[in-house]
C-alpha cells in the first residue's frame, strides 16, 4: 500500500504532538538475515556450492506459504536465507512469487529485536507507518518448530527491511547453518519510500547502507574458496 503525501504529513504531525521525553525508547536492533528468493532451491544450493565451496544447509518448510529455505551463517548471529518453492506443499502466494523469479534475487532484510512490541510502539510514536505484528513458524528437518513474530514497514513491491523477534524457545537459524562465509558492502540503491527512509533514520543502518547504483539490494558473499555478487 502506498502512502500519499497527506498521509505522511499527518503521521509526522501526530509524532510531533508527543513530547520527546514521553516517547517509548527505541530498543536495540541488529541485522538478522538477508532474504534471497530463488526460482529453484536445489539449483540455487548447487550453484552457491559450486561458486564458493560452501553448501547451504536446508533449513525447513514454511507451512502455508508453499516455500522452504536453505541457510548460510554470516557470523555475529546473522545468516543468508535462500528461499524457494517447497514441492511438498500446495504453492501459496509467496511460493508462486519466488517460482516466477528468473534468477536469484535479494528481496529484503530482517532486523532483529528482543522486544518487538516495544519497537513497534516506538516507531509508531515517531510517525512510522508500521504494519500489524504477525506470527510465523517453520519446521526444521528434525521436526522441531521455530517460531517468530514480525512486522513490515514497506510496501510489498519495494525492497525494504522488516523486523523480527524469535520465540523464546526457538534456536536461532544461524546456529546450525553452514559456516565459512561473510558479506561485504551490503547496499540498498532503490529509491526508498519516505516511510522506509524514516525507519532507517531511527534504527540505523544495521549493516545495510544506502548508495547509488542499480535499483535493489546488493551484496557480495565471500566464502573460503570463492565469492558471489548478488
Amino acid at each position: 500500500m502506498r502512502m500519499t503525501g497527506r498521509a505522511i504529513a499527518a503521521l509526522l504531525l501526530a509524532s510531533a504532538a508527543v513530547p520527546s521525553h514521553a516517547l517509548t525508547p527505541v530498543p536495540r536492533t541488529e541485522l538478522d538475515h538477508i532474504l534471497v528468493g530463488v526460482p529453484n532451491l536445489e539449483q540455487a544450493v548447487a550453484l552457491v556450492e559450486r561458486r564458493t565451496a560452501v553448501r547451504p544447509v536446508l533449513g525447513g518448510s514454511h507451512p502455508g506459504s508453499g516455500t522452504r529455505n536453505a541457510l548460510i551463517s554470516l557470523g555475529n548471529g546473522s545468516y543468508l536465507e535462500l528461499i524457494g518453492v517447497d514441492p511438498a506443499q500446495k504453492s501459496g502466494g509467496f511460493g508462486k512469487f519466488v517460482a516466477g523469479l528468473r534468477r536469484m534475487t535479494p528481496l529484503g532484510w530482517a532486523i532483529r529485536t528482543s522486544d518487538i512490541q516495544r519497537l513497534h510502539r516506538a516507531l509508531s510514536e515517531r510517525g512510522v507507518r508500521a504494519h500489524s505484528i504477525t506470527a510465523g513458524s517453520r519446521l526444521r528437518p528434525d521436526g522441531r518448530r521455530l517460531e517468530w513474530r514480525t512486522f513490515e514497514v514497506g510496501p510489498e513491491d519495494d525492497v525494504s527491511p522488516f523486523f523480527i523477534e524469535w520465540g523464546k524457545g526457538s534456536a536461532h537459524p544461524s546456529g546450525d547453518a553452514s559456516t565459512g562465509c561473510r558479506i561485504e558492502r551490503t547496499v540498498i540503491s532503490s529509491k526508498l519510500k519516505p516511510n522506509v527512509r524514516r525507519v532507517l533514520a531511527i534504527v540505523g543502518e544495521n549493516g545495510v547502507r544506502q548508495a547509488s547504483g542499480p535499483p535493489g539490494l546488493h551484496f557480495t558473499l565471500k566464502c573460503r574458496r570463492g565469492a558471489m555478487r548478488f
